[in-house]
């Protein structure tokens, strides 16, 4: 049983500086009663490795500060080596117990010495599947416990079949892909800016590297211009750090400044519209529409002007673009469409809302009924076909409606329900 941690002892004893009546310590070669004490009378120990920690067989009372081969303190555990005394910290290249806490190359739970020399950090890795978690690691001389893993990387430590090559995980080069993002600097910031409202990973620049989307839709371009932004953190990010934005690896697109507020990046959404191998990024803002960017025009050096923005200039209170989901393949040409929720278009009737259903956008600025089918009607008949209609959908869910989509021979079709109640087929 490895003996308790000893207390680091000084005792002090009010007594007269002269030292008469102190224990003489053996062969000092001079008479106690002849050499008074400068200081105080307390307990001393024998220190024969001179580390200043002694040990406690053969304490005397003396004068204070000790003669040579004495100390104050005590609690060396081993008094031939100068290295061992209760204040070294454990290394892993001994055998032997460094700081005499009574265990060897182990830190205690809870102690004041939180460092052991030449460890090894080893991540917890609970499903064993050899990675462990970022944020759960000890330093150590060998494995112990659920501490086995020597590299992190693992996003569900519950499930051993998913490890840092995972979807799940965004990755890159099976490294887990993180990052940090701290906002504007110092000197930079804004109130509100609401970063991280929105964020999305995509391949956007076409180098093959996963590139990180942040909206932040009420960051201001101006004094009470509350336009909003969609930063692009290009890839690669490895392992867990900080991202600025005036790092030279952050672009951003601005809202359009207009009256009120804009709030460019309500929303983020990535999908190859127009089937040329590259996605295009969707994006949205309160007040004004939808943005379609082709990312094929995505430059390192800026942006192409090219862009599909979509609006509703004939309703002042829409929302267009609060929700944007990628659907199915609705009329079967092999690309997928976007559903664009509005659950303020009131063209119907009040409150009714509104779905609509986009396929490849051309470039320019224009009113999204020219270039949709629009899901909204007055009085939209309840579904009694439902049942026999196919069983296997993919469902969507927008801020205005909830649609499934899927495919009947010869033709697809979709079926969506207003947050009225109402449903209607396509």
């Amino acid at each position: 049983m490895p003996r308790p941690s000893p207390a680091l002892l000084t005792l002090l004893f009010a007594a007269p500086l002269g030292c008469k009546g102190a224990s003489e310590p053996p062969n000092d070669g001079a008479d106690e009663d002849s050499a008074p004490c400068d200081g105080w009378v307390r307990m001393i120990f024998p220190d024969a490795d001179g580390d200043g920690f002694g040990v406690e067989e053969g304490a005397i009372e003396g004068c204070y500060p000790p003669p040579e081969g004495y100390a104050i303190s005590f609690g060396d555990c081993d008094d031939t080596l100068a290295e061992v005394h209760p204040d070294a910290h454990e290394s892993c290249l001994t055998e032997w117990d460094d700081n005499c806490d009574g265990y060897a190359n182990v830190i205690l739970p809870n102690s004041e010495d939180e460092r052991l020399d030449h460890c090894t950090p080893y991540y917890q890795d609970v499903d064993a599947d050899g990675l462990g978690v970022y944020d759960s690691s000890q330093c150590l001389c060998q494995a112990k416990g659920q501490y086995t893993a020597l590299e992190p990387g693992d996003c569900d430590d519950d499930d051993p079949a998913v490890g840092s090559n995972m979807n799940g995980c965004y990755t890159l080069d099976n490294t887990l892909w993180t990052a940090r993002w701290d906002g504007f600097q110092e000197g930079q910031g804004l109130m509100f800016n609401n970063e991280g409202a929105e964020v999305a990973v995509a391949d956007l620049t076409g180098d093959g590297v996963p590139d990180l989307l942040v909206g932040s839709h009420n960051t201001q371009a101006a004094k009470d211009d509350y336009s909003g932004a969609l930063f692009m953190v290009t890839g690669p990010l490895m392992g867990l750090g900080r991202v600025a934005l005036n790092d030279p690896q952050v672009f951003r697109l601005n809202g359009e400044p207009v009256p009120g507020e804009m709030l460019l990046g309500v929303t983020v959404a990535v999908v190859d519209l127009n089937g040329d191998g590259a996605n295009e990024l969707v994006t949205s803002a309160y007040n004004q529409g939808v943005w379609v960017l082709d990312s094929a025009r995505w430059q390192q050096d800026g942006l192409d002007a090219r862009i599909a923005w979509m609006e509703t200039p004939a309703d002042p209170y829409s929302e267009l673009g609060s929700n944007v989901a990628v659907t199915a393949d609705l009329d079967g040409n092999g690309l997928p469409e976007l559903l664009l929720g509005d659950p303020y278009d009131d063209r119907a009737y009040s409150g009714a809302g509104a779905a609509y259903i986009v396929e490849n956008p051309p470039a320019g600025r224009y009113d999204v009924n020219t270039v949709t089918r629009r899901c909204s009607r007055v009085s939209p008949p309840p579904i009694t076909r439902a049942p026999a209609w196919p069983t296997r959908a993919t469902q969507t869910a927008t801020a205005s409606a909830t649609c499934w989509s899927g495919r009947r021979t010869p033709t697809p079709w979709a079926l969506c329900t207003s947050s009225m109640g109402r449903s209607w087929a396509t």
